[in-house]
């Protein structure tokens, strides 16, 4: 795959298309830093061109930069704002920058823009435990196991929220 999105390059040297299918196509092979100079060029070549933004906040995200991540997304989020995934994706990196308030303001939105989204439940659910705000987190659990009954993970992330407000029985049932 690599060599054709090099023949795309080649074809196109000064469009950014090629260099930003190529980052995400690296991104995907969990080949950060290669993806960021894709995105990188990607961006020089077409500034406006926002899906680079999202993609380089999660090679960013994936590499533990969480500062980089975040602004990648909020460029991101300004030309498209509202976008559950960004925003689920921002608040994850400023939750993982101790930034809570805001982490759960962006958790809030993306349920906000997608109230079926698992996985900003999920997040935000997580969040809220770690802020002993278990009854809270308990709602996202039980609509996050509600969505996606087949994820094992929602079902033992739930089973702890149990636990912390003491219901060992409900938790256990849910293992």
């Amino acid at each position: 795959a690599l060599e054709e999105f090099a023949v795309a390059i080649r074809v196109a040297p000064d469009g950014g298309a090629a260099y930003f299918a190529r980052g995400t196509f690296l991104i995907e092979s969990r080949r950060e830093r290669e993806a960021l100079a894709d995105l990188d060029r990607a961006l020089e070549l077409e500034p406006g061109l926002a899906p680079a933004h999202l993609n380089r906040g999660v090679a960013y995200a994936q590499l533990g930069n969480f500062d980089e991540a975040a602004h990648d997304f909020s460029s991101f989020l300004g030309v498209h704002p509202g976008n559950a995934t960004a925003l689920a994706y921002r608040g994850a990196s400023y939750d993982m920058l101790g930034q809570s308030v805001q982490a759960l303001a962006d958790y809030d939105a993306a349920l906000r823009a997608d109230p079926a989204n698992a996985n900003a439940l999920l997040a935000r659910g997580e969040l809220l435990d770690r802020l002993d705000r278990h009854a809270e987190a308990l709602a996202d659990r039980d609509r996050a196991v509600a969505l996606d009954p087949r994820n094992a993970y929602q079902w033992v992330a739930r089973a702890g929220t149990e636990r912390a407000l003491g219901a060992p029985d409900k938790a256990l049932a849910d293992l």
